[in-house]
């Protein structure tokens, strides 16, 4: 099975290594599931590429932060359409992500 076009364009533009990586589906909303999801995400010595939405994404990094998560990180939207990528760290991501839901409301 294939990875869709998404994960490899959003790996390609994010300058990682991509001889490996996972790929960990959506982020789970809440409980147990985000937990175990976090820990993947420690855990892990490879890039790991996961989805969620817009809406959710400040509140994901916000949790992610607070487990103790501090990695590179990229975050891309829609690449398969348009390119809006960056590489960040996790700080610098949440005060971007607030600063353009400011400047749509």
């Amino acid at each position: 099975m294939y990875p869709p076009l998404s994960i490899i364009s959003s790996l390609q533009i994010s300058g990682m290594a991509i001889d490996s990586f996972k790929f960990l589906g959506f982020v789970p909303k809440a409980g147990k599931e985000k937990e175990e999801f976090v820990i993947k995400l420690l855990n892990s010595n490879m890039p790991s590429v996961c989805f969620t939405s817009p809406k959710r994404l400040l509140k994901d990094l916000d949790y992610f932060e607070k487990e103790g998560l501090d990695s590179e990180i990229v975050i891309c939207r829609e690449c398969a359409y348009k390119e809006r990528f960056g590489t960040k760290n996790m700080k610098k991501a949440k005060k971007e992500r607030l600063l353009e839901e400011k400047s749509t409301n």
